[in-house]
């Protein structure tokens, strides 16, 4: 009941905004109560997350954050497929929405004080077992109760993706010569800087790009969530 054009609209700019995002908060309190009543703990994908993050992460007790980044003009391409007659985006418009999507996800895992664990989506389609052993790590390093959760090996991981990792790897060797002189064409001057922090895998430099969270409160939260989990 929660459309595109509500989540990236700000209050006061549609009558129905603040009731909407009222009812959406009511059924995210119902969700986490449900997913509560079961194991923890529990994971959320969805890709509206990008831009809904903050009401779920509101409702979270011990929030953390594992943020799936992929090159902007790679999805920029890709996204071309959701191109409709008479309602099509161009690479750049496109390319801003990966950035509108990337900033808001951080946005909200930085104002609710969790950690962010980031994956590179090449490292992933490469060297899918590295990179889940290295998020695996990542998980336990910041507290996360690791018990339920298997850790990965390279024939439960080949077993769950099949070949598919070695048509990505082809899909991106073709590609990846293109994508660095793209980049300063088609994203924007503050594009260019978070996606210079992803690859870097810096978490304090995506930090400097929202001057409202200080990284000393991000770190503090991090070490409580930290003994919380593991008390």
């Amino acid at each position: 009941g929660f459309d595109f054009v509500d989540a990236m609209a700000k209050e006061g700019d549609k009558p129905l905004f603040k009731q909407r995002m009222r009812d959406f908060r009511a059924q995210v309190k119902t969700s986490v109560r449900a997913l509560n009543s079961f194991s923890r703990p529990w994971v959320l994908k969805d890709p509206r997350l990008s831009i809904l993050s903050k009401p779920w992460l509101a409702e979270l007790d011990l929030p953390a954050c594992i943020l799936l980044y992929r090159n902007p003009v790679e999805s920029a391409y890709r996204f071309l497929a959701y191109n409709l007659p008479g309602n099509a985006f161009t690479v750049k418009e496109w390319a801003a929405v990966w950035e509108e999507y990337t900033y808001r996800s951080i946005e909200a895992c930085l104002s609710a004080r969790a950690p962010i664990m980031l994956v590179s989506y090449t490292e992933f389609t490469l060297r899918p077992t590295s990179a889940l052993l290295n998020l695996y790590r990542e998980m336990m390093t910041v507290g996360i109760d690791m018990r339920q959760i298997k850790k990965p090996t390279k024939a439960r991981v080949t077993r769950s993706l099949g070949n598919q990792w070695g048509k990505n790897r082809l899909k991106f060797d073709m590609v990846e010569p293109f994508l660095e002189p793209l980049e300063e064409v088609v994203l924007s001057a503050r594009g260019r800087s978070i996606w210079n922090a992803l690859q870097d895998g810096c978490v304090s430099c995506l930090e400097s790009q929202f001057p409202r969270w200080n990284s000393q409160k991000w770190e503090t939260q991090s070490k409580s969530m930290t003994s919380r989990h593991s008390q």
